[in-house]
């Protein structure tokens, strides 16, 4: 599915969930700006990513998060593992601050 491709209710709704994780990541997290990007080389479904920006490091449980390309096209470091447990951490802070 190609983005352009989605209802209007579709589109509707997916604003609608993208304001909501912004306002409650904000809220957590307090990134600097964010990114979205939307997919769909490899399989073609729509695949969207949603990504918090940060001009200081941020530490959360103990990990430090490093923006090292803030101000520029974001790039995964391929290299970095997350944890069952952090990953666990970062949906319990946003569920609860929902």
């Amino acid at each position: 599915m190609d983005l352009t491709d989605a209802t209007l209710s579709e589109q509707k709704e997916l604003f609608i969930i993208l304001k909501d994780l912004k306002e409650t990541t904000t809220k957590v997290f307090k990134p600097n700006w964010f990114n979205y990007s939307f997919l769909g080389n490899e399989t073609r479904h729509l695949h969207g990513h949603f990504i918090p920006r940060y001009l200081k490091p941020k530490t959360f449980m103990g990990v430090i998060f490093e923006d090292k390309l803030y101000g520029h096209n974001y790039k995964t470091d391929h290299k970095f593992k997350t944890s069952r447990e952090l990953l666990d951490g970062v949906r319990d802070s946003l569920k609860s601050a929902l």
